[in-house]
């Protein structure tokens, strides 16, 4: 885990390191946590413009369907690349379904954002 300050977020979103599956943006300016998000996840993908690169989902989405972050973090993508999950939730998340998915022996075939 590391743990990036305010001040090394600019450099952080320019050049991240290519070992983490996973990243939570949080803070009390949600307009900036959201255009970090954004950022983070357009220098991740192949083709940010690409509909299947970056994929959203939100609390109504997970509360549909609660293994559909498993599933799509798990699924190689079909448009090739690798797939950039960004997890926006307004309620607080529950550890419970993203704990398997950041564990050190897991390997995903996409990318979790967290909001």
């Amino acid at each position: 885990m590391t743990d990036i300050k305010a001040f090394q977020a600019e450099a952080f979103l320019k050049c991240p390191p290519t070992e983490l599956c996973a990243v939570l943006f949080y803070g009390p300016d949600l307009g900036l946590v959201s255009e970090r998000s954004q950022a983070f996840a357009a220098a991740l993908a192949a083709d940010p413009k690409s509909p299947g690169d970056i994929l959203r989902i939100n609390d109504a989405d997970l509360a549909a369907d609660p293994d559909r972050l498993s599933i799509e973090l798990r699924t190689v993508s079909m448009f090739g690349g690798r797939k950039i999950i960004r997890l926006q939730s307004e309620t607080r998340l529950r550890p419970d379904l993203i704990a398997d998915l950041i564990a050190p022996e897991t390997t995903l075939e996409g990318f979790l954002i967290v909001e």
